[in-house]
């Protein structure tokens, strides 16, 4: 992902359902998923996957829908793919989009998100931006010490991965020494929300929950 790419996608407020998708569409998704399939949700012009899911039509998605009402049956997809889309969701609208991922996810699937850092540039740059992610916020959605605010939900997920990529914005003083520095520390020292500091570095989290 790259700077100045980062656009609204597949949120909550006024936009198309279930019922803004054709039959006819509904019927061909439903013919491609009977096998290990990936659902792209806010996939965007570029995105990939068996499945693409947008809120805009313009961009040419499978199915035109929102990330809290998805379109599809129970238990359809192995994996739900969500590339810079969690942040542009409400925080009071968030729990509804992680129930409707479990609901669409196959046993033991996994839903993959990547998110850009909270105090980074990447973040700060967007007005659409609604919710903050850092190293911890996972945790929330998952089984861990937070995972209470979300009780009276229904998804249960187990965070199995995360990570922070950090990078120096290109024209930053000694860009190119700060980015492997800052990269290096990241990996030997394990540090996590600490490497990504404004307003010269930008930072993204990627982060694997699986159903359970």
């Amino acid at each position: 992902m790259s700077e100045g790419t980062n656009r609204p996608a597949a949120t909550d407020a006024g936009s198309p359902t279930a019922a803004d998708s054709s039959a006819g569409a509904r019927s061909e998704i439903e013919a491609r998923t009977t096998g290990g399939t990936v659902l792209n949700v806010g996939a965007g012009e570029q995105g990939d996957g068996d499945v693409t899911l947008d809120l805009l039509s313009s961009v040419g998605p499978d199915v035109q829908g929102t990330a809290t009402a998805l379109p599809f049956a129970a238990e359809t997809f192995d994996v739900v793919e969500m590339d810079q889309v969690l942040e542009h969701i409400a925080p009071e609208r968030l729990g509804d989009v992680f129930e409707e991922c479990y609901r669409v996810l196959r046993a033991g699937g996994r839903l993959e998100a990547w998110v850009p850092h909270a105090a980074s540039r990447l973040y700060d740059q967007d007005p659409t931006h609604r919710s903050s992610w850092t190293y911890g916020t996972p945790e929330y959605f998952a089984d861990g010490n937070f995972s209470w605010y979300y009780d009276d939900r229904a998804f249960a997920f187990e965070l199995v991965d995360r990570e922070v990529a950090v990078w120096v914005l290109e024209g930053a003083p000694l860009s190119g020494v700060r980015s492997v520095a800052l990269q290096t520390a990241h990996r030997l020292l394990d540090w996590t929300d600490g490497v990504v500091y404004r307003p010269s570095v930008s930072g993204s989290i990627h982060f694997t929950l699986r159903k359970v």
